[in-house]
């Protein structure tokens, strides 16, 4: 009787941190991801996640969009522009002062339920790596400066790969990570998305009133099409930290 009473007590407990768990979530999201979580594997637990659009906001656009923007004197008015002009900025012998410079004053909008999902899978055993398209130093500033909870962090070596579309599972490769989990927010994340030998998310930005809105519709069909789960941003009971 005795055990009985203590296995009952420990079984509540669990529960009750269970509970607790991942607080801005509804459901049925939240249970859903406890459940995939509860049941991974245990060898093999690395999780990745995106940057921009999956951890922190996008809106009105890219955080490395706002720097360069900030810094490069040319005349950007197409994503090829941008892409030139942070290929340019990287080669300045000031770059790094100027990235570190430019999150000592800005700090990005990070999404807190993604932040109590990384703190999850860590508490469970998972290695979570951020890794995004974004200029390998950025991401390692960014991510210590608002993301300080990743493992590890792999940007682009922008003098190798520019390409948002490619590179991300290469650079993963590199580092010998494969995800049992992906999150993304775009096709940009696809490939790694694919990568993942479990499952994968997409956050769909589906949130009018917030400004985190893009293409929802096409995303939830694609997902469909690819076997991704989805992630909606209505999923939330609330946004930001």
């Amino acid at each position: 009787m005795k055990f009985f009473l203590v296995a009952l007590f420990s079984l509540l407990v669990s529960n009750m941190v269970s509970a607790q768990e991942l607080q801005s979530w509804n459901e049925p999201m939240r249970s859903e991801l406890i459940k995939m979580v509860k049941k991974a594997p245990k060898k093999g637990r690395v999780a990745t996640f995106d940057m921009d659009g999956t951890m922190i906001s996008e809106s009105p656009t890219y955080e490395i969009a706002l720097f360069t923007k900030k810094y490069s004197k040319a005349d950007i008015k197409s994503k090829d522009d941008l892409v030139k002009a942070l290929v340019a900025l990287t080669k300045d012998e000031n770059y790094k002062k100027y990235v570190d410079e430019y999150f000592a004053d800005n700090k990005a909008k990070v999404y807190q339920p993604m932040l109590e999902l990384v703190e999850y899978l860590k508490a469970n055993d998972f290695k979570v790596i951020l890794c995004t398209a974004s200029e390998e130093y950025f991401a390692q500033v960014a991510a210590k400066t608002s993301l300080p909870m990743f493992d590890d962090v792999i940007g682009t070596n922008m003098s190798v790969r520019v390409n948002e579309y490619e590179g991300k599972v290469q650079n993963l490769k590199e580092a010998g990570y494969q995800p049992m989990f992906a999150f993304g927010n775009s096709a940009g994340d696809y490939e790694m998305m694919e990568y993942a030998t479990k499952k994968s998310y997409l956050v769909i930005h589906d949130h009018k009133a917030s400004g985190e809105y893009a293409k929802p519709e096409q995303y939830v069909s694609e997902c469909k099409d690819k076997g991704f789960g989805t992630i909606n941003i209505s999923d939330w009971t609330t946004i930001f930290q």
